[in-house]
Order: structure tokens, then sequence, then C-alpha cells
């Protein structure tokens, strides 16, 4: 069994309690099934898996000596990070996280970057930078030679409800956001516009994410599981005399 390797503190291993730690240290498994941890690398369970045995010895092998007070503060620090985790990793998954139709004809999950590639970035900051001042031109009335002449009776009113009209110029996130989605829509790649080095960044926050989460829950097993021992070693749940 997995935790028959940890040894307790009177040197006798850990024996009794494998079940619900070998289904902890298998659950990220489901993963290749389900697709819902980070889609890269796709060795992602199995890292996963691997880095909450190493969790679980270093509870079996740690933790039998404590106190039952300090095992309960641990156990609470690991389930409000468990939760800090959790709620990162939702949050960078539907930020950075999108679909992807392969030349298979399914769909598989691909991450995306924070960062736009030169190119792409270049041009929605020269087409921004003519649009504010294609904006500032219409609005300044030196730059329009009309404005210096008399409009002939009854054009005036007509001018004024013309000026009224003219429609709002493109902010640069619009323009940013309009020519992503040409790229994304030409190359059928929604990760095309994105430079590789920070694709790279945001996967390893994924996956360190996952793997916090993971590895907290690991560690909340762990614990439970050496607290039960605990209480069964030291008999608390033997009838007190009367």
């Amino acid at each position: 069994m997995i935790v028959s390797v940890a040894k307790g503190a009177d040197g006798k291993p850990v024996r009794n309690w494998g079940a619900i730690p070998i289904v902890a240290v298998l659950l990220p498994l489901i993963d290749f099934a389900l697709k819902i941890g980070p889609p890269r690398p796709v060795v992602a369970p199995l890292i996963t898996s691997a880095a909450m045995l190493g969790v679980l010895f270093l509870i079996f092998r740690f933790s039998l000596h404590l106190k039952p007070k300090t095992l309960s503060r641990l156990l609470a620090l690991f389930v409000v990070a468990f939760c800090l985790f959790a709620i990162g990793y939702i949050a960078a998954d539907a930020e950075y996280v999108s679909d992807k139709t392969n030349s298979e004809g399914r769909t598989e999950r691909v991450v995306l970057g924070y960062d736009l590639k030169s190119a792409l970035n270049n041009q929605i900051k020269t087409e921004a930078d003519a649009a504010i001042a294609e904006h500032e031109r219409e609005r300044d009335p030196l730059q329009n030679a009309t404005s210096f002449n008399s409009p002939p009776p009854g054009e005036g009113k007509d001018q004024a409800r013309d000026a009224d009209k003219i429609a709002p110029f493109k902010t640069e996130d619009q323009i940013r956001d309009e020519r992503i989605s040409q790229m994304v829509n030409s190359t059928g790649d929604p990760a095309a516009p994105f430079t590789e080095s920070s694709i790279r960044a945001v996967t390893y926050a994924l996956l360190l994410l996952w793997v916090g989460m993971l590895g907290c829950l690991a560690a909340c097993v762990g614990i439970l599981t050496v607290a039960s021992k605990l209480v069964l070693r030291r008999g608390a749940l033997a009838p007190k005399p009367v």
C-alpha cells in the first residue's frame, strides 16, 4: 500500500489507513477523461498524482507525533489554502482557457496568453492613435474649414444636427477586441494572437494552482487519517470509568 512506507513515532508502519489516501492519489488520473484540469502539459494528471503522493508521505511520516491542537490548526490552514487555490484556478481557467476545434472535428482546450504578438500590438496602437487623431480633428472647429464661413440661411440648424451625429471613435480596447477576433477567425486558433512566452507563463500558473489545490486536498485527507489513528491509539473513544 502507498502509506505502508511511512512510519509513525513508534517506528511502526502506518498500514491500516491506505484505502482513502490511495483513492485521493488516483483521483487526478480521472482528468484524462474529464478534461477539467490544465490543458498543458498532457501529463498534468500524473504530475498532480505524484505531488499528492509526496504530500501524503510527508504527512504520514512527520505528523503522527504532533499534538491534536497542532493538527487541527494545520487542517484549518490547508482548508483555507485549498479554497484560495480553487478560486484562483477557477478564475484563471475562465480567463485564459478557451475551446478549439482540431482537424479531426473534436473540441479541445487551449491555453491563452496575456501578451499580444508585437506585430498585432503595433497595428492596434497605430489604429488607435489614428482614431484619436481623427476624433480630435472632428471636434476641433479650427480644423474645419466651414467653421470660418457663415452658413447659408436655413443651414445652421442642419449643420448643428449633423455635428451631433458624429460617430464616436473606437477606443483602443474595441480595436484590440476586433483585431483579436479577426485573427482567431482567420486561423481557427484562439491562442494565435498571443506570444509563446505569455502562453507558457499562464500554463505554469494554471499547473501550479491545480497542483496546489489538490495537494492541499491530499494534506487534509492525510491529517484526518492521522487524527483518526491518534484518536484510536490514545483511547479517546474508550468509555470513561464512572
